[in-house]
């Protein structure tokens, strides 16, 4: 499913973003066209300005001036003195150099009711018009027809101007960016992919962790409902002896299970975001000692040593929800408690590092191995020497991450000197 998915965002990722590159290319492709031909229309108009300017001037026209003006290979000139072609051996003399002036007086005949081959009777200055057609070698061309005054005869100019360097212009900018749109499209292609694959694997690894969660609940579910429907078919036909002993572990089962369902629904609640958190100012001293008091007898019960070290100076509050804080820091020392072996230490300190308020709950317990440090805050994730306790089911430590994590904070676990672990939680503190 994900994999399907991941090919249709990558491919709609990539077909939009080309489709807007492509609408912008073609934008600035067009704008750059219109310059090229603007640009070219200009050179023709300045070009043609000079050649009229030499005919008005000239008292003769000579074959050389005629030969030089067309050397550049844009212009193609044919001139009628009273309606007759002047003969003119061109140096540009092409196949279809005839049939290009035939084109053009056909065109200004048809469009414009011009014919070169009758005589001008105008005594106005020389007068022109221009125009554009396609050539018979299928260049576009810019042309102009020209009558020039009467008082030097009947004089008349039909000018060509080929457009092919600038066609030639046009099609190569054209390959280039159509060249650069396809490299871009393989670039956002490859993005995509890699983009949307690292969007879509938080999801993937979430779903699979899901389901993880779901066949470790189930298989934690299933124990003490068995002991529970064992117990109850063992009840109905023990004796009055042994009754209360099915009852007491029912019971025991029960209180088990719901303890394991309110921490589901913890995590529940905090993968879905509505766990809602009520902030105060709080003193870390205080929630120290009340997680030391809580503790105090089950510690001795165990034969265990449990101290507390705070420092003397006042520390900063912090914005944190009370219960929340104590109920992470209960659940470090309860691990503590049941992990540390009798005759053991258990410390709880507190002190102030930077802008944050670290807690340390210290044991001289078995400790965790360093391949164990990276899993630990995972969730039904427990350490070998734990699995025989039924009290504990490995969401304990990922409650505390998750509790961490809201108050902007800080967990992990690190050797004791000497042997055992300590874990650390570090909350920012008011300001």
């Amino acid at each position: 499913m994900y994999k399907r998915l991941h090919r249709k965002l990558a491919f709609f990722c990539t077909l939009i973003t080309g489709l807007i590159l492509t609408a912008m290319s073609g934008i600035c492709l067009t704008v750059s066209e219109r310059g090229i031909r603007e640009n070219g229309y200009n050179l023709f108009l300045n070009g043609l300005h000079t050649i009229l300017s030499s005919l008005e001037t000239q008292i003769t026209v000579s074959y050389q001036w005629l030969a030089q003006m067309e050397q550049d290979g844009k212009y193609y000139i044919y001139l009628f003195d009273h309606g007759e072609p002047l003969l003119f051996q061109s140096i540009r003399d092409t196949p279809f150099r005839e049939e290009l002036l035939h084109t053009a007086l056909d065109k200004f005949q048809q469009d414009y009711g011009m014919d070169f081959f009758q005589s001008a009777n105008s005594s106005k200055l020389t007068q022109h018009l221009e125009s554009q057609l396609k050539g018979p070698d299928q260049v576009s061309y810019y042309i102009s027809a020209a009558h020039f005054p009467a008082s030097r005869g009947s004089l008349s100019a039909l000018i060509c101007y080929s457009q092919k360097a600038q066609e030639n212009q046009i099609r190569t900018q054209r390959f280039f960016f159509i060249a650069a749109d396809l490299i871009a499209f393989a670039f956002l292609g490859l993005f995509s992919w890699k983009f949307t694959k690292r969007q879509i694997q938080p999801l993937e690894e979430n779903r699979k962790r899901q389901i993880q969660f779901i066949a470790d609940a189930s298989h934690e579910l299933r124990s003490p409902l068995a002991v529970i429907l064992s117990s109850l078919s063992a009840l109905k036909k023990s004796s009055e002896t042994d009754r209360e002993r099915y009852q007491n572990a029912i019971e025991a089962e029960g209180r088990r299970m719901s303890r394991l369902i309110s921490d589901m629904l913890t995590l529940a609640s905090a993968d879905n975001q509505t766990w809602s958190m009520r902030m105060e100012p709080c003193e870390p001293e205080t929630l120290l000692l009340t997680v030391y008091e809580n503790f105090e007898q089950a510690a001795r019960r165990k034969e265990l040593t449990l101290t507390v070290q705070i420092p003397e100076d006042s520390l900063p509050l912090l914005s944190c929800d009370r219960e929340r804080i104590v109920q992470i820091l209960s659940a470090l020392t309860d691990n503590a408690v049941a992990y540390t072996p009798k005759g053991g230490h258990i410390c709880l300190a507190v002190a102030q590092i930077g802008p944050t308020v670290e807690f340390q709950i210290i044991d001289d317990g078995p400790g965790v191995a360093d391949d164990a440090k990276e899993h630990i805050f995972d969730r039904f994730y427990r350490l070998d020497s734990a699995h025989k306790d039924k009290e504990h089911f490995g969401l304990g430590l990922c409650i505390v991450q998750e509790i961490v994590r809201l108050h902007r904070g800080k967990v992990w676990v690190q050797d004791t000197k000497g042997g055992g672990a300590t874990f650390c939680v570090r909350i920012p503190t008011i300001g």
